[in-house]
């Protein structure tokens, strides 16, 4: 087996996870949908989770540690994008975007790998993600969001 057919039959399981956990957002905005106690709620989960599912489509890499940046990438350029896109007051559709860049963390996180989450900025300026590059076995100085929430419950 090639180096190159090796790395894709890595991403494919990765990638059918991070559907799911996109697809799971949708069941949510849709649940949510279903009633007129959420308002538009589930229709900004389910815009926010389609926008996520879109920036991911075209993402290919060259070994999981390169899919993963692009990955956080591609999400983390959606998100901020969503933020200047939608007035939203209650926050929902970005808290789905970060609910799945959380997933990818902890999809990382699976694979040895640490994969810092970028802070998103103040305004619509488009950032530059590229030094969050995910670290193998090894330390980022940036914990995830997913270990620092884990230490807050414990606590």
């Amino acid at each position: 087996m090639s180096k190159s057919h090796q790395e894709q039959s890595l991403i494919r399981p990765v990638r059918r996870e991070l559907d799911r956990i996109i697809e799971q957002e949708i069941r949510d905005g849709q649940s949510k949908n279903d009633s007129m106690h959420w308002g538009n709620t589930g229709e900004e989960i389910i815009t926010a989770a389609n926008m996520a599912l879109d920036a991911l489509a075209p993402v290919v890499g060259d070994g999981l540690p390169a899919f993963f940046h692009s990955c956080m990438e591609q999400l983390h350029r959606a998100h901020v994008q969503y933020r200047c896109d939608h007035d939203e007051d209650s926050g929902h559709g970005s808290a789905t975007f970060h609910s799945i860049k959380a997933g990818l963390a902890e999809l990382a996180s699976r694979h040895g790998l640490t994969l810092p989450i970028p802070e998103l900025p103040d305004s619509c300026t488009p950032v530059n993600v590229s030094a969050a590059q995910p670290i193998l076995n090894g330390h980022s100085g940036t914990e995830s969001l997913i270990k620092r929430l884990t230490r807050a419950l414990k606590r």
